[in-house]
């Protein structure tokens, strides 16, 4: 799980997000956060999807599995379905779409709640 921890502290300060912070949107303490965040603690499954809920990324992607988010694979995917418009999108354009994937996955998350 060692890449588990690498990728939630890259996911959280990809936000702007202190671990205290993420903690309040997780539920948990920050001991909690920054454990998971040395490898010294693993999270169970329920709060395995609650943080790929919170960051918009699936599961595999939490556990080093998938392309992580704002790489150059990942964008591929994202855009494969758009043919052509994907040549015109820059990489601003691509940031946008993430940002706005992020929101959504945030706001879904609120209305679960």
């Amino acid at each position: 799980m060692e890449q588990f921890a690498q990728i939630l502290r890259d996911l959280r300060t990809q936000q702007g997000w202190t671990q205290p912070q993420l903690a309040q949107r997780l539920g948990v303490s920050r001991s909690t956060v920054s454990m998971y965040e040395r490898g010294e603690r693993e999270p169970d499954f329920a709060m395995l999807r609650r943080i790929a809920d919170l960051f918009g990324v699936d599961t595999d992607q939490l556990l080093g599995r998938a392309a992580p988010a704002g790489g150059d694979d990942y964008a591929n995917q994202l855009f494969a379905a758009y043919g052509e418009v994907k040549e015109s999108f820059d990489q601003e354009d691509i940031d946008d779409v993430k940002l706005f994937m992020r929101m959504v996955a945030e706001r879904k998350r609120q209305r679960q709640k």
